[in-house]
């Protein structure tokens, strides 16, 4: 029998069929590059380390406290595992390397669409949510990327949805210790691919104090197992704790840095839906975000999830993170568009009775969205040609191998990439220092060379060039390479 066109939606099957064509898409999108970033070469190393059998925080990368946005002295260890396979099979190749990542997208949206949505909301609904999360530019150009945020996503929607099914009374097999336990398992491996994991704990907490009734034992299990192999991994890997150097050091710090922050958040916030018309662009956002609301008010009137938590505590956590970007919006994107979805079914299924007119709004929407998200592709491909693809990158980094020794230590914008990719030891440094002077600080750290990427105006390059230009006893002008200016630190 040849299944009917509303038992196809039933089984969501036009939902799954178009996740299928967003990987092929992405996985089609490939390329064998990467931005100067800095994250993927902690992460690439790590994995080398574990295959090769080196100490797992031996990365060439030196921490400077002055300098603790760059990062910790070494990242959690949960997706350099998912990497270490595709390392000792392929090496550094960054095309390679970038499948794990589509692959947990992949997965997410599968989980999002057949688990996570209301099982009341229809196959049109689940279309477009696919849609918006699946084809929006900021998930394709973090494909291109070698990095935690999509495993992330992927683990604490997983531990989150297994609370939701322990905690809120929702109707599941009988609870067992060992079911338990695997919700603590990915509860860790949440917090094992990135430290803001953290905040899955107050979330079991919270669930728990919300739905107590012949819950305790399971809150005992899940809480102990996770926060056990959390604390484990904090002793075995100690540097993964020093993300806390880079939050504000008191209150007037937060409030100095808590204006700018919302203002980023919000343009970017603006920007997520591809609207070129700065008009257009922010009453379409005002648009949504009423809607939004909507479907926060239709969710806490129903229950309150373990999602409506996660959202609420890392977008908490987001305004003391000094740290900036769509990667840190990344993991509650989808919730976004998700609660939108929910505040929309809510909106439209008041008017079920005028069956035309819904449908006319639905085609509407739609159309609306395939329009702007095709339009906003414009110009995009082909793509340039990356950092890590530049003929002077791969100069410099031949030169440094080549002109330097294993035992130097030298300066760099990105001290973990050029660690990675020449096997010497980097650091970052500050200028003007941070209560200490810089010299001062190369000379602790027994800088050898010093690399400055000129008209670069990030990352202390222009007060390295003034340094320079002040102190021309200590440095020793060697060569240029491309964009790159090579000196020896006397």
């Amino acid at each position: 029998m040849i299944p009917t066109l509303s038992r196809l939606s039933e089984r969501r099957v036009f939902s799954n069929l178009l996740i299928v064509a967003v990987a092929f898409i992405y996985l089609f999108n490939l390329r064998n590059g990467h931005d100067w970033g800095g994250d993927f070469s902690m992460y690439i190393h790590h994995a080398q380390n574990l295959v090769t059998g080196v100490p797992y925080s031996q990365t060439g990368y030196i921490y400077n406290p002055d300098a603790s946005e760059y990062g910790p002295r070494a990242y959690p260890p949960v997706f350099p595992l998912i990497l270490a396979p595709f390392v000792f099979f392929f090496g550094i190749n960054l095309l390679v390397l970038k499948i794990p990542g589509i692959l947990c997208f992949i997965a997410f949206l599968f989980l999002l669409n057949n688990r996570i949505v209301n099982p009341d909301i229809s196959e049109f609904y689940r279309i477009l949510l696919v849609g918006l999360i699946g084809f929006s530019k900021v998930f394709l150009f973090q494909s291109e990327s070698v990095l935690s945020d999509i495993p992330f996503l992927l683990f604490a929607s997983i531990a989150l949805y297994r609370l939701d099914q322990t905690f809120s009374g929702v109707a599941t097999p009988k609870k067992t210790w060992k079911s338990d336990l695997e919700t603590g398992l990915y509860l860790y491996l949440a917090y094992g691919t990135r430290t803001i994991g953290i905040i899955l704990i107050p979330i079991v907490i919270l669930m728990y104090l919300l739905y107590r009734k012949n819950n305790g034992k399971s809150f005992l299990i899940i809480l102990c197992s996770s926060s056990f192999l959390m604390i484990s991994q904090i002793i075995l890997i100690p540097g993964t704790g020093s993300y806390l150097d880079q939050l504000p050091g008191s209150i007037s710090e937060f409030i100095t840095i808590l204006n700018p922050v919302f203002n980023v958040y919000l343009t970017l916030i603006l920007k997520l839906f591809p609207v070129q018309h700065d008009i257009l662009q922010k009453l379409t956002f005002l648009i949504l975000f009423l809607i939004f609301l909507t479907g926060v008010f239709y969710r806490f009137k129903k229950s309150i999830s373990s999602f409506d938590l996660f959202f609420i505590l890392y977008l908490a956590v987001l305004f003391i993170w000094p740290s900036l970007g769509y990667r840190f919006l990344l993991p509650i994107i989808p919730f976004y568009f998700l609660i939108m979805i929910d505040g929309l079914s809510a909106n439209l299924g008041r008017v079920s009775r005028l069956l035309p007119l819904r449908n006319l709004i639905l085609l509407i929407i739609l159309g609306l969205v395939c329009f702007s998200y095709i339009y906003s592709y414009q110009g995009v491909f082909p793509r340039p040609a990356s950092a890590m693809e530049q003929y002077s990158t791969k100069d410099l980094f031949a030169f440094v191998k080549k002109e330097t020794t294993p035992d130097d230590v030298i300066v760099f914008f990105k001290p973990r990439v050029l660690a990675l990719y020449t096997g010497r030891s980097s650091v970052a440094i500050a200028a003007p220092g941070k209560d200490v002077d810089p010299i001062y600080r190369m000379r602790q750290f027994g800088v050898d060379w010093i690399i400055i990427r000129k008209d670069h105006e990030g990352e202390f390059q222009p007060s390295q060039i003034e340094l320079i230009a002040h102190h021309p006893e200590s440095f020793h002008h060697i060569t240029d390479i491309g964009d790159f200016s090579i000196y020896r630190f006397q």
